[in-house]
């Protein structure tokens, strides 16, 4: 199957979870020279390190996958795993790396005390939102090796609410899109009944968000996580990027895009799936990257 620039074709087989800057684009000139050099790379074994960084006091762990024989600056993708998961799980789960060949570095936090992305209180989406800017000034200021101008946040289950979290802080100034699998965005706890955001008279949140990709299961009926409350934060983003209520079909089925966005906005309603893995997470979540380079 075909996902995006002819540089690129994926063949994906995933296992299920338990537990629950951007910048202007290039011309088309650019654009086409990326995608020739990303051709020229022809790399498809990754390498992976743990490491750690110290944000705030905190000593954050992370994993880090990229191309054995990285010769060029490639976008950066960071994918939060769910709770009572790894960052070696959602690694496993995902299984992105296969479907990149090369194209992208991969950074997978792992959450504090192994359980799930502190999200609750302001104070630790700030420590979150800290810890994804300096990552970025590390791996693309300090030693070159990922693009600033192509970030994307991945998140699965509660990772996915931490990454949105992320997200509604750095927006699009920094991030080129969003992509979760069954994660709201809700207000921090401790600042009821503002919030750290709010919700307009539109039904758009006031933080600005990049371009989004939302997969939901249609038979969740998991607490805070149901198919209901996916199809408000669908809404939600959809109000806040200005989409129109039509969209277009995109691979794969039932997937759409909707029209008239200012940034791009992807849902996905997967027939039959609860609160669980879907099996093409990790190319459809790739797709979205890919259309986004």
């Amino acid at each position: 199957m075909k996902l995006g620039p002819t540089w690129l074709s994926v063949v994906l087989t995933c296992s299920p979870f338990w537990g629950c800057g951007a910048g202007e684009p290039e011309s088309e000139a650019e654009r086409s020279q990326v995608e020739v050099d990303l051709a020229e790379l022809g790399l498809a074994e990754y390498q992976v390190e743990r490491r750690s960084l110290q944000v705030r006091g905190v000593q954050h762990e992370y994993l880090l996958a990229r191309p054995s024989g990285q010769p060029i600056a490639l976008p950066l993708v960071i994918a939060f795993h769910p709770s009572e998961q790894s960052a070696a799980s959602v690694r496993s789960y995902l299984g992105m790396e296969p479907l990149a060949k090369g194209a992208a570095i991969f950074v997978y936090p792992e959450a504090p005390g192994g359980h799930s992305f502190p999200h609750m209180m302001s104070a630790s989406r700030d420590q979150q939102a800290e810890f994804t800017r300096s990552l970025i000034a590390v791996l693309a200021n300090d030693e070159k090796i990922a693009r600033a101008d192509r970030v994307f946040l991945l998140g699965v289950s509660s990772g996915a609410t931490a990454a949105n979290t992320i997200a509604c802080r750095l927006g699009p100034s920094m991030l080129r899109g969003v992509g979760v699998l069954a994660g709201l965005l809700y207000p921090a706890a401790d600042l009821y009944p503002t919030g750290d955001y709010t919700v307009l008279p539109n039904g758009a949140v006031s933080c600005p968000f990049p371009a989004g990709m939302i997969i939901w299961g249609m038979d969740d009926n998991s607490s805070g996580t149901s198919f209901d409350n996916g199809q408000r934060w669908r809404d939600q983003y959809r109000a806040t990027l200005g989409c129109s209520a039509e969209s277009i079909p995109v691979n794969p089925t039932p997937c759409v895009e909707y029209t008239s966005c200012t940034e791009p906005l992807r849902w996905c309603a997967i027939p039959d799936l609860r609160h669980d893995f879907w099996g093409a997470t990790g190319e459809v979540l790739w797709s979205f990257v890919v259309s986004r380079l």
